[in-house]
């Protein structure tokens, strides 16, 4: 969790549950790979929803829900320069082992300015998410 934080949700990053895995946290890795500029707006983003997450969060397009096979995820975006950056989180209401609501960031992906994920990246996303559901306690780190 974000350290001296007192939002209405507490932040998570997931924490994958196979010691072996690499990265251990992908979206922790993921921000860590990004521009410096792009980190801090996503985290700023972050910080916002998480104190009042929707419908009281009125971040415009930089929070968005998902549709379709992506139902039930939400995505922070940003661009920088020509590129367009995705955070990949879960809201968990009710994440076993957690005092509170959490805010999951799962993982990140960049791509080209007017460009798509692959369905297979959309896949690999939500392997990481059901992995992360199917913790009890939730693993985070």
């Amino acid at each position: 969790m974000i350290s001296e934080w007192n939002g209405a949700w507490d932040p998570y990053f997931f924490k994958r549950t196979d010691p072996t895995a690499n990265p251990a946290v992908p979206a922790l890795a993921w921000l860590e790979s990004v521009p410096d500029e792009v980190e801090a707006e996503i985290m700023a983003t972050i910080d916002a929803v998480a104190q009042g997450p929707p419908p009281q969060f009125r971040g415009g397009l930089r929070y968005q829900v998902m549709h379709g096979d992506m139902r039930g995820w939400f995505e922070v975006r940003t661009k920088h320069r020509k590129r367009l950056y995705r955070l990949f989180c879960l809201q968990d209401r009710k994440a076993p082992g957690l005092a509170r609501p959490a805010l999951v960031m799962v993982t990140g992906g960049d791509k080209p300015n007017e460009s798509a994920f692959s369905k297979t990246f959309y896949r690999q996303v939500r392997a990481l998410g059901e992995e992360y559901l199917a913790s009890d306690p939730r693993s985070v780190a």
